[in-house]
């Protein structure tokens, strides 16, 4: 014969008092924005771990005494006097043809006002925003090719501009690299396991709540005990 185990009464009772408690519990927690808050923490613990960056040099705000470049012959010009430069551009410019992930950074392509475009990463912590433009982060020339140069060339096969493909933009410097090592890969995980510990934690306490009321009623005899030896 199969038997049919049904929740006794009084812990169904006990139970249904808890999850009314915990339920206040939340809303007071949500009005106080203490789960905000706890997310914000877990969101944050990587983050704390990008480095400062002075103004003025690269990845840092651009300062008023930066070179603008609109162009590339700017950008020659700069890297022929060993200068560092910014440019103020519309979002559009560097935000039109998407993000790529490559195995350490996030890369856009800036397009200038000539019409040329450069694969670049960018501290976005360090865009300032005037208006209908943003003035970007100091940045440097670097030779070389970006390591997602095939994913970026494949993106403007139908777009306009002349892309550049032996040098790159660096307007993050070193401000993002902690991201990237083993250490801040530790960090990740230790933020994923924080997030997915909440929602067993919620049990748990939603749990011992049921019994702790239990507990009461016991006491003022009012339930009988849930184990035979009457400690509960």
């Amino acid at each position: 014969m199969i038997r049919v185990r049904r929740m006794r009464l009084d812990l169904f009772i006990c139970f249904v008092i808890a999850l009314a408690i915990y339920s206040g519990m939340f809303l007071v927690a949500e009005k106080l924005h203490i789960t905000e808050r706890i997310g914000n923490v877990i969101s944050s613990v990587g983050h704390s771990r990008i480095q400062e960056v002075p103004d003025g040099e690269v990845g840092g705000y651009a300062t008023d005494d930066v070179t603008r470049v609109y162009s590339a012959d700017d950008l020659v010009n700069c890297v022929m006097e060993g200068k560092t430069f910014t440019t103020e551009v519309s979002p559009v410019k560097y935000y039109n043809m998407g993000t790529f992930v490559g195995d350490n950074y996030e890369w856009r392509i800036l397009k200038l006002d000539d019409g040329s475009c450069f694969a670049v990463r960018i501290n976005s912590d360090k865009i300032i925003e005037n208006g209908t433009k943003h003035i970007l982060p100091v940045g440097r020339v670097v030779e070389g090719e970006p390591e997602v140069l095939d994913e970026m060339m494949r993106a403007m096969e139908n777009a306009e501009g002349n892309f550049c493909t032996n040098v790159y933009i660096d307007m993050d410097g070193e401000a993002n690299a902690s991201k990237t090592g083993a250490a801040f890969g530790v960090v990740k995980i230790i933020g994923f396991v924080m997030l997915a510990f909440i929602p067993f934690l919620a049990f748990a306490v939603l749990i011992l709540l049921v019994f702790g009321i239990h507990r009461i009623f016991v006491k003022c005899h009012v339930f009988p005990p849930v184990f035979q030896n009457g400690k509960w």
